[in-house]
């Protein structure tokens, strides 16, 4: 529902609560002045009941005041935190998108091949489902691998700064942070799930204690990052490590 209309029907509500005070004390104030001018009569000074009456009214309008004065400020201060919200968003989006640019010139430079490299094998990965495939476990695979991933976690943080430091709710950030992603290519973030979940299977081959350790930490260091930026579940039983 639109905040505007929201603050709107609050107003309505605090209004109709006034009014109905307002009606209630005059009520109140007639039936008490009916009844001390049935039974109280000062035949010196007259009768002055209605004196006490005036007195309710004031008082009814001090309370309607501070009603009002409440409502008002309610109000603004929603007013306030919308326009805030409203801030940071179109910063962060502005930023995501100049950044995006950034991003798809070096991509354009050096990073293209790599990465789409690494979106095509993990599209045939894929296609084998969860089994074992001994393509994965090539060195020249895994240097595409740690390759785009390094670029990928390198890229994201920037956009994961940008983002995280906004005062924005948690839809906002998650919306925001799938637009670099979507935007570089809209098949990253399928290729990244069909990665962690043939990593996770070859970690737990025997082929993984064999095969170079530096590149394996590079490759976990970089994919830890990189669903961590992008708020991607890790998958059950993938080891990851931020060192």
């Amino acid at each position: 529902m639109d905040r505007k209309k929201i603050n709107k029907k609050t107003l309505i509500l605090y209004f109709g609560i006034g009014i109905g005070v307002v009606l209630a004390f005059f009520a109140i104030g007639f039936a008490i002045y009916s009844h001390w001018k049935g039974i109280i009569v000062d035949n010196e000074n007259g009768y002055n009941g209605i004196n006490s009456v005036i007195a309710l009214m004031a008082l009814l309008m001090n309370i309607i005041t501070v009603i009002f004065v409440f409502a008002t400020y309610d109000s603004q201060s929603k007013q306030i935190s919308q326009n805030k919200r409203d801030t940071d968003y179109n910063r962060a989006l502005d930023l995501i998108f100049r950044q995006l640019e950034h991003t798809k010139a070096k991509l354009s430079l050096d990073n293209s091949n790599a990465l789409a490299e690494f979106i095509n094998k993990n599209s045939d990965l894929n296609r084998v489902a969860l089994n074992l495939d001994l393509r994965f476990f090539e060195y020249d695979n895994f240097r595409i691998y740690s390759r785009a991933l390094n670029f990928l976690a390198i890229e994201f943080e920037i956009y994961y700064n940008v983002i995280v430091n906004t005062t924005l709710n948690n839809d906002d950030k998650r919306y925001l942070l799938s637009i670099a992603p979507h935007n570089i290519n809209s098949k990253l973030i399928q290729s990244l799930n069909i990665f962690q979940n043939h990593y996770q299977l070859f970690q737990a081959s025997d082929e993984y204690q064999k095969f170079n350790s530096n590149l394996k930490n590079n490759i976990e260091n970089d994919l830890f990052l990189i669903l961590g930026y992008l708020r991607i579940p890790q998958v059950q039983g993938l080891e990851l490590t931020d060192e």
